[in-house]
């Protein structure tokens, strides 16, 4: 009976990618939809993309910006 499952269980496998297969070899692509739904969401990541940049230069040019002494801060006027 072990036998027989295994046998089945193969055979099953076996089948189901000869079917994927022609599922495939007869697809037409995508339509229109899809392809503005794509570009619908690489907008959003196209302007999240330009906020992260501007944060990402401001913090290298913060890193090797000239350190002020403290002495600058202070008035000295009494």
């Amino acid at each position: 009976m072990k036998q027989v499952m295994i046998t089945l269980i193969l055979l099953s496998f076996g089948l189901a990618t000869n079917c994927f297969a022609a599922m495939s070899a007869t697809r037409t692509g995508a339509g229109f939809l899809v392809w503005l739904f794509v570009g619908f969401i690489a907008l959003f990541v196209v302007s999240q993309l330009i906020p992260g940049i501007i944060l990402t230069a401001g913090l290298i040019k913060g890193l090797f910006a000239k350190k002020e002494s403290p002495a600058m801060h202070h008035d000295h006027r009494a």
